[in-house]
């Protein structure tokens, strides 16, 4: 009986982390920003971007509140990227998206 209880309570835990196709409570993952892949160079620098969503679960009027860093072009400039190959988009996830935070990768030279 307690292997039973065991292998539910792993599996609640791997689909409510974000280990399972539904994440409840946290994921974290990286995902490409195109799918276009031919030939793509990485490049020898890099950069992120990051933009922060909190929603209201209460209310029920679906406030959320928004902000980002600055735009694109800004970030890649601080970060002495002058050709854009590749971006990667990162998203952290936290209760189901109640607080959540994008993050895009910009890789070039």
């Amino acid at each position: 009986m307690s292997t039973a209880i065991n292998s539910v309570v792993l599996l609640l835990v791997l689909l409510l982390s974000g280990c399972g196709q539904i994440a409840l409570l946290y994921s974290n993952k990286v995902t490409p920003y195109s799918k276009e892949f031919n030939a793509t160079r990485i490049g020898s620098k890099s950069c992120i971007i990051d933009t922060h969503k909190i929603r209201d679960p209460l209310s029920g009027y679906s406030l959320t509140a928004e902000w980002s860093t600055n735009k694109i072009l800004n970030e890649t400039r601080k970060a002495g990227i002058k050709k854009i190959y590749f971006i990667d988009l990162k998203t952290l996830s936290i209760l189901n998206g109640l607080y959540r935070r994008e993050s895009l990768i910009v890789y070039g030279d």
